[in-house]
């Protein structure tokens, strides 16, 4: 695993480590191209189109696509996403909507409800252990807000289930506000 830093600034060569076709960069930044923010969706092809000029695969476990209905925001996804090598959609909407911008179902999956990378538990140390079988379990204040208290108890029915087998560990995920909570406040 190669960590690099991203200047955005520096068109050509925006990281500060080399990219070849061996590598795969798999990017979990959630929604990348929409009509908000023309300056954001350079940013991102700056970012990308990095990756495939170098000939790495370009793996996305995206969030809900879009929205993206500006002329500019479609171009600019478009040769990125089919560019890519593989896309994780997360919602059947944003698939379809996917499907029709690029032309290509083969490199499109999903529809999944979320996507997690499970790696090794580096966090273990001497002072830092955790138990031998854990589920990490984040609470979701876009859930919240959507299903108020029925979400929290099947989140906590959920937690509870596990418990016989493993230990629940309670994961912040963001700690910026969504509406009137966040989901430190759900947490």
């Amino acid at each position: 695993i190669k960590l690099a830093r991203f200047r955005p600034k520096s068109f050509l060569n925006p990281y500060d480590v080399n990219i070849s076709e061996s590598d795969v960069v798999i990017d979990i930044g959630g929604i990348n191209y929409h009509d908000k923010s023309l300056k954001a969706n350079l940013r991102n092809l700056i970012r990308h189109s990095t990756f495939i000029r170098h000939k790495a695969k370009l793996i996305f476990f995206t969030q809900d696509f879009g929205p993206a209905y500006k002329y500019t925001t479609k171009i600019i996804a478009k040769y990125i996403y089919q560019n890519s090598a593989l896309i994780f959609m997360r919602s059947t909407q944003s698939k379809v909507f996917m499907e029709g911008l690029i032309g290509s179902q083969d490199k499109i999956c999903g529809p999944y409800p979320d996507c997690t990378l499970k790696l090794s538990p580096s966090f273990n140390s001497p002072t830092n252990k955790l138990p031998k079988n854990y589920i990490v379990l984040a609470p979701s204040a876009i859930m919240f807000n959507e299903y108020g208290e029925e979400y929290l108890n099947e989140f906590v029915d959920v937690a509870l289930g596990y418990n016989e087998n493993c230990t629940s560990l309670v994961l912040v995920h963001n700690f910026t506000s969504n509406g009137n909570t966040s989901d430190l406040k759900v947490c």
